[in-house]
């Protein structure tokens, strides 16, 4: 009998230390807990710098910090806006990923920065004045310039062979 009251009192002391240890285990989680932080799975880092939803004129300029030469560009194209302002888009032969934009007298780079030491003008639909230094280059856009969408199909703009569906209909009712 004297040894089943020992292994009562072993198991007592053991389970009383146990218990203590969850204790104090549970005291130490609930005073971290009040400092506990809560981190999002994912945050978006807007990388390119620019609000898509805000015109250029209305946002902060930060000039970039990079060589551009003006004899690397080439002329990719030029658009316009539904208040006339035209845009010269350029693709530099100097390996880099990204295009430039020149509008307004100014000439934008990668992440909307300004590129500074560059001015010029749009000429014409077709021609773009860039002036670096004592530099300037006159780029031209080629007559014709394959690719999709380039010249709508308007009157007077249908290629060779190709009657203009106006054109056609107003024979048919003569």
């Amino acid at each position: 009998m004297l040894k089943k009251k020992a292994k009562e009192y072993i198991i007592t002391i053991i389970t009383v230390f146990f218990c203590l240890l969850s204790v104090t285990e549970a005291a130490a989680s609930s005073n971290s807990a009040g400092a506990l932080e809560v981190r999002p799975v994912y945050i978006f880092e807007n990388k390119s710098g620019r609000d898509p939803f805000r015109p250029r004129s209305m946002q902060d300029e930060f000039p970039a910090i990079v060589e551009v030469s003006i004899t690397a560009f080439s002329l990719q194209g030029i658009t316009t806006d539904s208040l006339g302002t035209k845009a010269a888009l350029f693709r530099s032969r100097s390996g880099t990923d990204f295009g430039y934009i020149f509008i307004n007298g100014r000439l934008y780079g990668e992440n909307n920065n300004v590129i500074t030491g560059i001015a010029g003008e749009v000429r014409s639909d077709r021609e773009v004045l860039l002036i670096q230094g004592d530099r300037e280059v006159l780029f031209r856009l080629e007559e014709f310039q394959g690719g999709p969408n380039i010249r709508p199909d308007v009157p007077g703009n249908a290629p060779a062979g190709q009657l203009n569906n106006n054109a056609g209909r107003q024979n048919e009712d003569n």
